[in-house]
Formats: C-alpha cells, structure tokens, sequence
C-alpha cells in the first residue's frame, strides 16, 4: 500500500512538473510575431484650446443627486424589511406583543408526504426532508411569511404516523397519514 501511494504521489508531481513547463514555454514570445507586428506610435496630445473648453463645461455642469422615493414614508429603501424608527421600542417601554404565530403542528402536518422504508428502519417525508429516527433534522419552512429552519427528531415513526419533537418546544407533536 506504501509503494501505491508513492507511485501515486510521483505521478502527480510529474504531472504538475510537466503542466508547469508548459506554461512556462507558452508565455514567452516566439520570433515569428515580433517581425509581423507594427510599431505603435505615440498618441497625439490635444490642442490646449479643447482642454480648456472641456474642463469649463465639465465645471458648470450640475452635479446629480440621488433621490428615493417611496409611496410609504417610514420604509428605508436600503432596509426594506427593518422596522421605521417610531415603530421601535424605546428604553423603559414594556416590550411589544409579538404577532400571533402559525400553528407549526399545522404546517409540519400540511407538509407531511408519507412514511417509507423497512420496519425496522423507517423514515419520513415532511416538506420534501427526509426525516429519518434518533437523527435531528433541519426542515425548512415559510412561517408568518418567512423562511425559517425548524429542527425536528423523531421520537418514533409508526406505520401511519410520525411523532417528533421540536427544538424549542417541550410537547411533540404527531403527524398522520391522511385516509
């Protein structure tokens, strides 16, 4: 296995001596090109009276300002998705009610496409997620209106259900077949 691996490694290093030495001889000139190519000529300056007229025009010449406009005076069109100043919380202020979530036993039963596999070695299919028993698995999911990763285990996986628990929530939750 020793001599394999050396083998190996001296092929590879003749290979990259080889590709190197190639590369090298392709960037140099050949003496066929130099004695077809022209030479170049030097650019000629411009009359001192175009400069100057230029240089008054760029002058006089309003410069522009960027404008923003919204239809909803509060958003910030650099951070659309924050919140506008007067909606934030102020020190001392008692924190806001959150909006009510979604039901995520509905979503995850929503998304709940079937159970396959052995008996002994069964998995399941929520939201296109291959959920599969004692492993933690990361299901991604559009709750309120938002992409979240919501991780679930199964504690078991039955022929017609599936009972998980959720990360952050200590009751689980069973999923079943629909009839």
């Amino acid at each position: 296995m020793d001599t394999m691996n050396r083998t190996i490694r001296w092929r590879e290093t003749a290979l990259i001596s080889a590709l190197c030495g190639f590369l090298l001889l392709g960037c140099g000139k050949s003496a066929d090109t130099t004695a077809t190519t022209t030479p170049k000529t030097a650019a000629k300056p411009l009359p001192v009276a175009a400069v100057e007229t230029a240089t008054a025009t760029l002058s006089t010449l309003p410069s522009p300002k960027s404008v923003f406009e919204t239809n909803n005076p509060g958003k910030n069109p650099f951070f659309p998705n924050s919140a506008p100043a007067a909606q934030k919380q102020q020190p001392g202020e008692a924190p806001k009610a959150a909006a009510p979530k979604a039901n995520l036993a509905s979503l995850l039963q929503e998304g709940f496409q079937g159970i396959f596999g052995t008996a002994n070695e069964r998995m399941a299919l929520i939201h296109n997620v291959v959920v599969e028993m004692n492993k933690e698995t990361i299901i991604p999911m559009t709750i309120d209106g938002k992409r979240q990763d919501v991780r679930v285990r199964p504690v078991r996986i039955l022929k017609n259900s599936v009972t998980l628990t959720v990360a952050g929530d200590s009751q689980p939750i069973t999923l079943t077949m629909a009839q």
